[in-house]
């Protein structure tokens, strides 16, 4: 694949390995692009710390799943859920 330094490359070379995931997470991606496109060649563009804030995290998430970690408590990529074995069962009382 020809790689021309762009985002839009890298991300497509990410996906092709496999190293992304998901048809929400995609959209996701893209309007994260979109918003670093504006970010870096704004016209106005009015945004509070919150929204960059939670861009900055999704965007910290993306690079954790590229790097094969997943992100306890994320919202695109998240860590597994831990789980607990529970054994139900009759003891000769039958109870």
């Amino acid at each position: 694949m020809a790689f021309n330094g762009m985002l839009g490359d890298l991300r497509t070379w990410a996906r092709r390995l496999g190293l992304l995931r998901g048809q929400r997470n995609r959209m996701i991606e893209q309007a994260i692009a979109n918003l670093r496109n504006m970010a870096a060649h704004p016209d106005y563009h009015l945004t509070t710390p919150v929204d960059a804030a939670s861009t900055l995290s999704d965007l910290a998430e993306i690079i954790n799943h590229l790097w094969g970690v997943a992100t306890p408590g994320g919202r695109l990529y998240p860590a597994p859920v831990r789980r607990e074995v529970v054994a139900l069962a009759w003891d000769d009382a039958g109870t």
